[in-house]
């Protein structure tokens, strides 16, 4: 793999990223949340991108930066959504758009990153990128809902200057987190599964302790949210 380096101690693994990107245009920022996941997380990084993601980012772009990456135009027999769910330690939907919400909702299993949704068998995170209309929607919030009481975590977005691509023009928008602040989330999300297996008697199998801190930085500040593209499909 290109995208990291180091060893994360004798005997152990690195962590394994599940990445699933859908069709908003903020993917076209996912090239540096996954170089930033793989240093930060010192993390083997898969990519899923949905047929809408595919039409704004490149599968064969992606597999420069990632061990791996399951593309819209790839053969339907070329992987396999059980084995992608058994081998992500943790699995993040970013960018994840309003169709995956209500698809992980509902059960929906109509692609291979909702098929793999539904294989997984630990929480999954979503990372919503949509317009504030678009998160007020009442179905939208049931969605919302619903992902969180089956136990999945929800990271909403946050207020920024954004480029709307309806207007063409910077407005005060939702934005995703920023890929240091992703990486500080997974990083925490790896640690502690390894601690909760490590309690339970078993081996998540990789060297928890490698995984990025999640805390802010010494002053408290939160990291600043990625540049952000208005529009999701």
């Amino acid at each position: 793999m290109t995208g990291a380096t180091g060893a994360t101690g004798i005997g152990a693994r690195r962590p394994r990223v599940l990445v699933g990107a859908c069709g908003s245009a903020n993917v076209l920022n996912l090239p540096a949340y996954l170089t930033t996941l793989a240093h930060a997380c010192q993390a083997e990084i898969r990519v899923v991108l949905t047929a809408s993601a595919g039409a704004f980012l490149p599968a064969d772009a992606l597999r420069l930066l990632v061990s791996e990456v399951a593309g819209p135009q790839d053969d339907r027999l070329a992987h396999n959504h059980v084995s992608w769910a058994r081998w992500a330690d943790l699995l993040l939907v970013l960018p994840a758009t309003a169709h995956t919400l209500a698809a992980a909702a509902h059960g929906v299993a109509d692609s291979f990153l909702t098929t793999t949704l539904l294989a997984h068998e630990r929480p999954v995170t979503f990372f919503p990128s949509m317009n504030e209309q678009m998160l007020r929607n009442p179905a939208v919030q049931r969605n919302i809902r619903t992902v969180r009481e089956d136990g999945h975590q929800i990271v909403l977005p946050r207020p920024a200057l954004s480029f709307e691509a309806a207007s063409g023009t910077y407005q005060d928008a939702l934005s995703l987190p920023g890929p240091d602040a992703v990486a500080r989330y997974a990083g925490k999300a790896l640690r502690a599964r390894a601690a909760a297996d490590a309690a339970a008697g078993t081996d998540a199998g990789y060297d928890g302790a490698a995984a990025a801190e999640a805390d802010a930085g010494p002053d408290g500040a939160r990291p600043a949210p990625a540049p952000a593209v208005e529009g999701s499909a």
